[in-house]
């Protein structure tokens, strides 16, 4: 299934009105997130212990957030999208990233999914125009997600896995040649090259650029969560990752996971009391040719650091580049998402803008 096609037709949803969401919504959302975990081989539960209106647009979790209502005013189903500039066929282009879909459980196998999903297409190419790559994150054994995504995908491409791992107590012992730092904005050029270089024959992985790096560790509420670190050999930035703390402002609960994965995440601490997951992550993960073992390096070091507030780390790898510096076993329990898109006829080369 890889042929180019065009997005289905739209339909006018007589049960359910679509619009923006707005700050009236937040209790509305609040409990349509308690209603609607994520389905698949782990379910999971985000609960936001602030303002959900005020969480969403303020740490840009969605662009564009749509919400569906029945004529009697409830809210049963939101969706999110944001646009980026990623990696696909070599070639840095637009995109928007659809994401974040709830359905409430009463409400599911009506089009309200389907309804959600031809709304961000139509709103997608009204603001970045008919030529933009359009796609989506499904978990794995999430079959009506798949069979969702049959009605307008044009393909599935790289599968992305996420998973975790136990902090360490002590620091790694130092290679010599070899240093760890927390990056500055001089490095950001450096960095932004290595990773595209690093990513630009993976698709759908995130193109950067040196502003867009500053931009991702730009503090909220005034914390900053997220840290940049880069591993120097000889003087030469040659990989890097990024540390991100637990975020005390939301709750994520596991509700659903297979016998070894929750008894992995108990012994690691992930798993707390009532099954709340508390834990950094670890993500960005990229290093120049032949230099793997420095960035393995730089991985087990902030495995260390992370130690002083968490026993454990979340990892996200959407280029499997990444498992040669992670060098943890894949038999351990990990999510793995496919990723769906609707590829346009022509595709529309990324451009920067002031």
């Amino acid at each position: 299934m890889n042929a180019v096609q065009t997005a289905p037709e739209q339909v006018d949803w007589v049960n359910y009105h679509l619009r923006e969401m707005e700050p009236k919504d937040s209790k509305a959302y609040s409990e349509l997130m308690a209603s609607s975990p994520d389905t698949g081989r782990i379910t999971i539960q985000v609960i936001f212990k602030e303002d959900p209106y005020e969480m969403l647009m303020k740490r840009r979790i969605g662009q564009v957030v749509v919400v569906a209502e029945t004529p009697e005013g409830q809210v049963v189903g939101s969706g999110a999208a944001d646009a980026r500039p990623i990696w696909f066929e070599k070639q840095a282009v637009q995109a928007v990233h659809m994401h974040s879909l709830m359905v409430h459980p009463d409400f599911r196998q009506k089009g309200v999914a389907t309804a959600l999903v031809n709304w961000r297409i139509k709103w997608a190419r009204e603001h970045y125009g008919e030529d933009v790559l359009i796609f989506a994150e499904i978990q794995q054994n999430n079959i009506a997600s798949f069979n969702n995504a049959q009605n307008w995908a044009t393909g599935f491409g790289q599968q992305r896995e996420s998973g975790f791992h136990r902090v360490y107590r002590q620091a790694p012992k130092a290679v010599a040649g070899l240093k760890i730092r927390e990056a500055s904005e001089n490095d950001f050029d450096a960095i932004a090259e290595g990773l595209n270089e690093f990513n630009h024959d993976v698709n759908f992985t995130r193109y950067v650029t040196a502003d867009r790096l500053h931009r991702n560790l730009e503090p909220i509420h005034g914390q900053v969560f997220r840290h940049r670190y880069v591993v120097e050999k000889n003087g030469e930035i040659v990989g890097g990752a990024v540390l991100s703390s637990h975020d005390p402002s939301m709750e994520i609960r596991l509700i659903r996971a297979p016998f070894a994965a929750k008894m992995l995440a108990r012994i690691t601490g992930m798993i707390q009391d009532e099954d709340l997951l508390n834990g950094g992550e670890i993500d960005g993960i990229w290093f120049k040719p032949g230099c793997e073992d420095a960035t393995h390096y730089l991985v087990d070091e902030l495995r260390y650091r992370a130690s002083s507030n968490t026993s454990s780390l979340n990892f996200t790898i959407s280029n499997p580049k990444a498992w040669e510096a992670l060098q943890i076993s894949h038999w351990q329990p990990h999510t793995i998402l496919s990723v769906a898109y609707l590829r346009p006829t022509k595709l529309q080369p990324f451009t920067e803008t002031k």
